[in-house]
């Protein structure tokens, strides 16, 4: 059995958490975990994960960036935004730019 590797980025822990328990529900792993947008191209080029989780409001360099950057040194990622964002612009700026799909976060309070 084939076994999903997965790359978590999202600035926040419990999100983290939700989507580890998720993937590892799954036949999957999470080969790392990422909680701001600088760190995320040296911690794929370390783990090569088949699929790539990224919120679109991290620290240091948003979810936009990051998928045009990585897309440059690692044409074939699978990228899956994950957005608590409204702003359909935003969410089209990233399938554009080579992102897969989008996860829709919502938030109750």
């Amino acid at each position: 059995m084939n076994v999903l590797k997965v790359l978590v980025a999202d600035d926040e822990y419990h999100v983290r958490a939700v989507l580890r328990a998720i993937v590892e529900g799954l036949p999957g792993t999470v080969v790392g975990e990422v909680d701001n947008g600088k760190d995320v191209l040296e911690k794929y080029a370390e783990t090569l994960p088949d699929i790539l989780l990224l919120d679109i409001n991290m620290p240091y360099k948003s979810g936009d960036l990051v998928v045009e950057e990585l897309l440059e040194t690692h044409p074939d990622a699978r990228i899956v935004i994950l957005t608590g964002v409204a702003d359909s612009q935003t969410v089209e700026k990233c399938i554009e730019a080579g992102a897969c799909a989008y996860i829709r976060k919502r938030h109750t309070g």
